[in-house]
């Protein structure tokens, strides 16, 4: 198993951990806690302007890998948003979580992240959710919703520069899943793992991608 690194950040720093419109999910509600079951994707909306908007992308200088993980608990608040206030609600939310993950003393593993669980095109919302990942998530049940991926195999690949940018490595990872004969399951998880004040370029920031995956 690959367990992700464990990464702490201030507050100050919260404003820049945004996130950007990703391509069009078919909107999913996703009743368990658990990862959503990974199933054939039978939904025709929008499925030849989505493939248009893939093949769009220079996708070559992204390494694609498929990775091992084992069980991760989140802590998140989740809502449907305008694609324009992502920035504003990453911003809030990610502070009110880590806040409440320093007062009960717990340990953060990872870095702070985006979940990703859908696009309605009719509504033009994202399904998304700030999330802190802890290794212990029993304290906050009760007062936030808790995400816990199953272990299980993920195809991930990393972003270098602008978040405005980073829609090249969904691009990247979604030809590699229909390249593999892939299913993947929800929700897409962004994880934002340097702080755009430490380094001196864009080009610096990284924004690691992962997608839940099997074979069909």
């Amino acid at each position: 198993m690959i367990n992700i690194r464990n990464r702490f950040i201030t507050m100050g720093n919260l404003f820049y951990y945004t996130i950007i419109v990703v391509f069009a999910f078919t909107l999913t509600n996703c009743a368990s806690k658990k990862t959503k079951e990974l199933k054939a994707e039978t939904s025709t909306e929008n499925v030849e302007e989505a493939a248009t908007e893939v093949d769009s992308f220079d996708t070559s200088k992204y390494m694609v890998v498929e990775i091992e993980l084992g069980e991760r608990h989140y802590i998140t608040i989740r809502e449907k948003i305008d694609p324009k206030t992502s920035q504003d609600f990453y911003a809030k939310n990610l502070s009110i979580l880590l806040t409440e993950a320093k007062d009960k003393g717990a340990e953060l593993v990872g870095s702070p992240s985006g979940l990703l669980y859908g696009w309605n095109a009719q509504t033009g919302l994202l399904d998304v959710a700030a999330a802190i990942g802890v290794k212990d998530p029993e304290p906050f049940r009760g007062t936030y919703k808790i995400m816990t991926y199953d272990p299980g195999w993920y195809i991930s690949t990393d972003h270098y520069g602008s978040f405005k940018q980073v829609n090249a490595a969904h691009a990247a990872l979604e030809k590699y899943k229909a390249e593999n004969n892939m299913l993947m399951g929800r929700p897409v998880i962004e994880e934002y793992v340097t702080d755009p004040s430490s380094v001196q370029s864009p080009d610096e920031v990284l924004t690691r991608l992962y997608y839940p995956v099997k074979k069909k």
